[in-house]
């Protein structure tokens, strides 16, 4: 069960050299987990600098993107290895990247189908839906193609708080009708990240509280990105989206404080965990994952960044979701087939796909 934004990129990383293919193919199909000893070794929590007020205890340090969680993997020993049918069963990503889903493959074991695409891309059987967030403006006309092109494809559409400054009412007025598509099934990603200020803090808040009137006027799940911007996340929130409104926060990286005050102030809202999870910053995400209700997170990629470990550096994709629930699975004391069958029902039913 998936999130992703950067469709296009996914699909071009993936078009590389037969090497490359290779390895990914052997290391998504025939997955080596890590020893749930070497996951209890990054739940301690480590000492934290403090950033600003605003930033403490988002669970992430400055350089939060690829970064190594080193003691895990094979070199750890005998690892449990995951079953085919672990993931076998259907399941649903919500994600920015459609990427490894359609892309080609002839690895032992597996069933693959083909794509209504024209392209006679495989996707693998296992593989049900995506849902691709498109968070740029530019890329608006090709991610709606793509809905009608590839019926694994669900679509969100929004503008990330780093474009903010760019935020117009045409735009708006071009994302409003892209709500009337058959297939779009949410308004994001949007929000606030006061971490790289790529947009000024009071446009990030007013564009925001915009985008979020318009998601609940249209009565649509809203994908929601928040960094170093706890308080004014709630705030707004608090002021325009109804208790009852169906929210996801993507790739949640915040502090345990925030995950509680989110779940209880909104009662269809979902925490989205990604590779972050298994990064040797992230003990906040973890303790997040331990206290999360079960019918309360989806599972994501945020591809093609933030690949688990021990993919760190490599292109993310949906194969890659077991690694994500290993570590819930820990944290949560159950399985990994109980933690992606929670995923998927989770995911279907914020999304209503």
């Amino acid at each position: 069960v998936d999130t992703h934004t950067h469709l296009d990129t996914t699909l071009r990383r993936m078009q590389q050299g037969e090497e490359e293919v290779q390895l990914l193919q052997e290391r998504f199909f025939r997955p080596v987990l890590m020893p749930q000893e070497a996951v209890a070794k990054l739940k301690a929590p480590k000492k934290k600098k403090k950033k600003n007020k605003k930033a403490e205890g988002t669970g992430l340090d400055a350089g939060d993107g690829q970064e190594a969680s080193r003691g895990a993997g094979e070199k750890d020993g005998a690892a449990p290895t995951v079953p085919w049918e672990t993931f076998a069963h259907p399941f649903v990503e919500a994600a920015d990247s459609l990427q490894r889903a359609l892309a080609p493959s002839s690895a032992s074991g597996a069933t693959w189908a083909h794509a209504d695409d024209g392209q006679q891309r495989r996707v693998l059987c296992t593989f049900d839906a995506c849902v691709h967030v498109c968070c740029e403006v530019e890329s608006f006309p090709h991610s709606a193609r793509y809905l009608s092109a590839h019926k694994h494809v669900y679509g969100a559409f929004g503008i990330h708080p780093h474009c903010a400054k760019d935020y117009t009412p045409e735009i708006e007025k071009t994302i409003d009708d892209l709500m009337a598509h058959e297939k779009t099934v949410a308004w994001g990603e949007i929000g606030l990240d006061y971490h790289y200020n790529l947009s000024p803090p009071d446009v990030q808040r007013r564009v925001f509280e915009q985008q979020l009137t318009r998601a609940v006027h249209h009565n649509k799940p809203i994908v929601i990105h928040t960094r170093e911007a706890e308080e004014d996340t709630i705030e707004i929130m608090k002021k325009v989206v109804p208790r009852s409104h169906p929210v996801h926060v993507h790739c949640f990286t915040s502090s345990p404080a925030m995950a509680r005050l989110l779940l209880a102030g909104w009662d269809r809202l979902f925490i989205g965990f990604t590779g972050v999870i298994s990064f040797s910053t992230a003990a906040d995400v973890r303790e997040v994952a331990a206290l999360v209700p079960r019918n309360r997170f989806v599972l994501e990629t945020d591809a093609p960044f933030m690949a688990p470990a021990p993919f760190q550096g490599r292109t993310c994709h949906s194969g890659m979701i077991p690694f994500v629930a290993n570590y819930v699975a820990y944290a949560q004391g159950c399985t990994i087939e109980e933690i992606c069958e929670a995923a998927r029902e989770n995911t279907r039913a914020l999304y209503g796909i």
